[in-house]
């Protein structure tokens, strides 16, 4: 299985939509249906949610919550997942949000067959919840996990490399 965290999580509620509380047949709701939802709404996001599904939509955001929320409270279903994914590998885990790190917990075996890319100076979804300690802290979270530094780069000449380290310098982690 090759998947986002959102299509992921999508996979997972057609596959029990019903233990979700989901018609069958739900749709991800799209930008029309998300306007006309939050006119209707206002500020309230119980209401949004309400909105929603009455018309069998769900919000792109509830594909990694809700399916979270499913796995959470039914430790055997985590569990066939886990048995059907003994290995996981993600790419960009800098950019891993605290309910994607949590679905990633319940998809992972406590030895932690995990391979996870990523680099930390190229954090750049904290606007949308990403925090990029969960990769500063994968050592620790992790623990029979190896550790491969990548310290060359085949792709660029040496001169924009010099450019990338000077311009990341400053705030580099």
């Amino acid at each position: 299985t090759v998947a986002t965290f959102h299509a992921l999580g999508l996979a997972i509620l057609r596959d029990n939509h019903a233990a979700a509380g989901l018609p069958a047949g739900f749709r991800v709701a799209d930008e029309a249906d998300r306007i006309a939802a939050r006119g209707q709404a206002g500020d309230d996001g119980d209401r949004y949610r309400k909105l929603l599904r009455a018309a069998e939509l769900v919000d792109f955001d509830e594909l990694v919550s809700l399916p979270l929320a499913l796995l959470r409270s039914d430790p055997a279903l985590a569990g066939q997942y886990r048995a059907r994914w003994p290995w996981v590998f993600i790419d960009e885990y800098q950019d891993v949000d605290a309910d994607q790190y949590a679905l990633l917990r319940l998809f992972t075996r406590p030895d932690g067959n995990i391979c996870a890319i990523g680099d930390p100076d190229q954090a750049i979804y904290s606007f949308r919840g990403a925090d990029v300690a969960f990769f500063l802290r994968f050592a620790g979270a992790f623990t029979d996990a190896r550790m491969v530094r990548l310290t060359r780069n085949y792709r660029s000449a040496p001169p924009i490399i010099a450019a990338a380290v000077q311009a990341i310098a400053p705030s580099t982690l």
